[in-house]
C-alpha cells in the first residue's frame, strides 16, 4: 500500500523538485512524470509551502538583476556558469541566468579561458607524472608540440605557466 494525503503530495514534490534541479526544465520533468509543463509548474511553487530553500524563479530574477555586479565576479571564480548556478543554488537556467543579467563577454571570456588553463595544467602535469621530470621548452615542444602551443596560447610565455604552476629554479 502505497502513501497518502499529505505525506504522498510532500514525496510527489519533492521528487518533482529533484527532477527539476537535475535537469532545469520544466517541459522534461514533464515528460518523465508523464505531466504537463503547466502541472510541473504547479508542483514546483507547492514546494514552496514546505521549503523554504526554493526561490521562484521571478524572484531570482529580481535578485539577479539587482545584484548583476557581484554576479558578474562570482562568476569568474567558476569553470562554467553552470558550476555557479548549483552552487548558489539558483533555481534558473544558464539561458536565464544570460538573459536577465546580461553577463558581459568580458566575463564570459574569462571564464572560458580559466577554464582553458586548468585543462592545459592538467594535460601538462599527466605529462610530467609520466616523464617524471619537468620538462624544458626544447624537451616540451619535441615531446608535445600541440600542448607547449597550447601553452603558449593560455598563458603568453612558457616561464609564465611556470611561474602560474609554481615551478621555480633555484
Amino acid at each position: 500500500m502505497g502513501l497518502r494525503g499529505p505525506k504522498q503530495n510532500i514525496f510527489v514534490l519533492e521528487e518533482t523538485k529533484k527532477l527539476y534541479d537535475e535537469h532545469h526544465n520544466m517541459e522534461t520533468v514533464g515528460k518523465i512524470l508523464d505531466i504537463s509543463r503547466e502541472r510541473v509548474r504547479q508542483r514546483l511553487l507547492a514546494y514552496t509551502k514546505y521549503h523554504t530553500d526554493y526561490v521562484p524563479k521571478n524572484e531570482v530574477i529580481k535578485i539577479m538583476e539587482n545584484k548583476k555586479d557581484d554576479i558578474e565576479k562570482q562568476l569568474i571564480k567558476y569553470n562554467n556558469i553552470n558550476d555557479y548556478i548549483k552552487d548558489s543554488k539558483l533555481n534558473i537556467s544558464v539561458m536565464t541566468l544570460r538573459n536577465h543579467v546580461d553577463i558581459s563577454k568580458a566575463t564570459l571570456d574569462t571564464i572560458r579561458r580559466n577554464k582553458t588553463k586548468q585543462r592545459v595544467k592538467a594535460a601538462f602535469n599527466k605529462l610530467q607524472q609520466e616523464l617524471n621530470y619537468f620538462p624544458n621548452t626544447t624537451q616540451l615542444q619535441k615531446i608535445n608540440k600541440s600542448l607547449y602551443n597550447r601553452i603558449l596560447y593560455s598563458f603568453k610565455s612558457y616561464s609564465e605557466f611556470k611561474k602560474e604552476i609554481g615551478e621555480v629554479h633555484a
